[in-house]
């Protein structure tokens, strides 16, 4: 019983991470079309953190929500090939329409579980 209310514990600090890291998001995909990039790859680290943790913590509790987190791996593939050439556009369009709304339809299937 004890180990069932740490795992809803851990599916709420989920949702908190994930909103953390929308937010990060957001904040990166607004400077990416305004142009700047200054703080990109520091915010791009706290970004890649929070997905860590994140993923860390959904195979932690993945006996309860059953998300296949597998199906983040592509985006995170682009995003890293679209950083290393340096390819901000296409950093901002993987952030904002491929990784956003993994978190987002995660989210919401997690957020049956509290």
């Amino acid at each position: 019983m004890e180990f069932e209310k740490l795992k809803k514990d851990t599916i709420g600090t989920i949702i908190e991470y994930i909103d953390n890291t929308m937010k990060l998001t957001g904040d990166v995909v607004i400077q990416l079309q305004t142009g700047n990039d200054q703080n990109i790859y520091a915010l791009m680290h706290e970004i890649t953190e929070g997905l860590q943790l994140i993923l860390e913590a959904m195979e932690l509790t993945k006996d309860l929500h059953h998300i296949d987190f597998v199906e983040m791996n592509p985006a995170l593939g682009a995003l890293l090939e679209s950083m290393q050439n340096e390819d901000f556009v296409s950093v901002s369009d993987i952030l904002e329409y491929e990784i956003a709304e993994i978190l987002m339809k995660w989210k919401e299937k997690l957020n049956k579980y509290l």
